[in-house]
């Protein structure tokens, strides 16, 4: 493993993403009475891609009732509701007044499809009536645009998704695509046992002033040489992370599909488990190319006992990346300990 020379600008794009990738892109549906809000309001910024959902639900034979509805761009936080954050809310109102805010600080830091995945995910809700659907393709990755975990489901690189996506938003029920069939060839990226060497992980810790976890690689109580992960209290969230920059020799081919695994155990864990996001990156740009990311119960199949070793949702499609950033968020009202052994990077063709 080799340090990339980009380090600071890739940490502070990690850090953007983990808080705007990792499940907080999401609303839900709610009916209540509404609220004392301006009914059929657009916000300009958000007007050019309320027209683009019309237009392809229109390329697509579909009719959109937009009667009443309320589109907003808004300064102040938003929470689901279980109180977690959120870039995105949708509520429709006794089947009226469809009303959907956008928080300004996720979308001042979106790219324009990412923007248009997060806006068209909400618009899914208010005006589809389309609930959260988690289901997977065979090769793993959000069969929906509507999946609960987030919805950036391509992107400049992987704009080649975008129709797929578009047709089974709108309830075409298309065929599974070329990119998200399953593969079967498997060829080991990156391996490392941790009885091995030296810890792979940096500890990121800026989430909270002097705070976070500490790290080590020890001897546990199941006599296995393992990284350890503590969270020491409290408001002390972190990150930690992997980074590998590919030797171009040795690049995935185009298609690939690139998993992280490792295998995990929890001790005295309490809190929000941790997430786990995998991205590639271009070094030109720091710009991630693509990215999977753990489902939200994946540290909940664990035991304090045994290893379990955890797969994560993929990279489904591999294009050309400099760099192979793995990365777990520990949440800053976690507490607990956290065991990873063999951790693997594997590409399937």
């Amino acid at each position: 493993m080799t340090s990339s020379p980009f380090a600071p600008l890739i940490n502070r794009l990690l850090h953007l993403i983990i808080w705007c990738g990792l499940g907080v892109l999401t609303g839900c549906n709610e009916e209540v009475n509404p609220p004392d809000i301006a009914t059929y309001y657009i916000h300009p910024e958000l007007a050019v891609y309320l027209d683009r959902f019309m237009e392809e639900a229109a390329v697509r034979n579909i009719t959109i009732d937009t009667t009443g509805i309320n589109l907003d761009l808004v300064d102040e936080p938003l929470t689901d509701q279980a109180g977690a954050a959120a870039c995105g809310l949708a509520h429709v109102y006794g089947r009226s007044f469809p009303n959907v805010r956008i928080s300004r600080l996720c979308w001042d830091l979106f790219s324009p499809e990412h923007r248009e995945t997060l806006l068209f995910h909400e618009l899914g809700h208010a005006l589809l009536d389309r609930p959260h659907f988690d289901a997977a393709l065979p090769v793993g990755s959000p069969l929906s645009m509507m999946n609960a975990n987030s919805s950036r489901v391509y992107n400049a690189f992987t704009l080649f998704k975008r129709d797929y996506y578009l047709d089974e938003l709108f309830g075409l029920s298309p065929e599974v695509p070329f990119w998200g069939k399953a593969k079967s060839q498997t060829d080991t990226l990156f391996y490392y046992p941790v009885a091995e060497g030296a810890q792979p992980w940096s500890a990121i810790t800026d989430f909270v002033t002097g705070g976070g976890a500490t790290t080590s690689v020890v001897t546990d109580t199941t006599f296995n040489q393992a990284f350890k992960i503590t969270i020491p209290e409290q408001a002390k969230g972190s990150s930690l992370r992997l980074a590998i920059t590919l030797d171009p020799s040795s690049h995935p081919r185009a298609g690939a599909s690139v998993y992280f695994s490792a295998d995990v155990r929890v001790e005295d864990f309490r809190g929000t488990m941790p997430r786990l996001l995998l991205t590639a990156s271009r070094a030109a740009s720091i710009q991630p190319v693509h990215s999977g990311s753990s489902n939200p119960d994946s540290f909940n199949n664990t035991t304090t006992i045994g290893y379990t070793t955890l797969t994560f949702m993929p990279i489904d499609y591999f294009v050309d990346a400099d760099f192979i950033t793995a990365e777990i968020q520990l949440s800053d009202n976690s507490v607990g300990t956290i065991w990873l052994d063999n951790i693997t990077i594997i590409a399937r063709y």
